[in-house]
């Protein structure tokens, strides 16, 4: 089995330093603490790996396959995206409340990359295209998705160590605040553009 790495590894690079919902969650959650954007971390990942699951046992590609399934994750996860960044805007003591649930993070992010067609899209028509066919198809689709987590994983760690960098200059309430409203607006636009955006 001889999988074209060099390429694999360029998609996946553009795949993760283009920020989405789980890049921007990563982020948000480190400037809280490093705990937190690590739980962010491990929800978007551990997200990822169901995906990949998913696709392993043929799953995810009988869902690629009906379109009604496909607009129904794609509504859910634009309304969830929507609901995380109206939450982020109206909070007012966010670091008192998030405190009191540090699996929050964790479920944030989990549910943003579950309720995410396009990770459906990637692990069924993306994954594929690096198989050779020399061993079966489930067999390369979970090295290829192993390798895809643990990519991840390393990206993240960076992603959280900048944030939690972040978290000095936004101690102060004020730019809290306006931190937290940036990102709120950011998760809504994220949303909508799903919501519209044709899978």
């Amino acid at each position: 089995m001889t999988i074209d790495w060099l390429g694999y590894f360029a998609v996946l690079t553009v795949a993760y330093v283009v920020p989405g919902p789980d890049f921007l969650l990563v982020l948000r959650w480190s400037t809280e603490n490093r705990r937190d954007g690590l739980l962010a971390l491990a929800g978007a990942q551990t997200g990822l790996s169901v995906h990949i699951v998913l696709a392993v046992t043929g799953v995810s590609f009988l869902v690629a396959r009906a379109p009604a399934a496909l607009t129904i994750i794609q509504i859910l996860g634009a309304i969830y995206l929507c609901y995380l960044g109206v939450g982020l805007i109206i909070r007012r003591d966010s670091r008192d409340r998030e405190a009191a649930a540090p699996a929050t993070a964790f479920r944030n992010a989990l549910g943003t990359n579950l309720l995410n067609p396009k990770a459906i899209v990637f692990v069924t028509g993306v994954l594929p295209q690096f198989a050779t066919g020399t061993a079966s198809l489930p067999v390369e689709l979970a090295i290829l998705g192993l390798v895809d987590v643990l990519f991840g994983i390393v990206v993240y760690v960076g992603v959280v160590i900048a944030g939690t960098r972040l978290s000095r200059p936004l101690r102060r309430d004020v730019i809290r605040r306006r931190w937290n409203c940036a990102n709120g607006a950011l998760l809504i636009m994220l949303g909508m553009g799903l919501g519209v955006a044709n899978v």
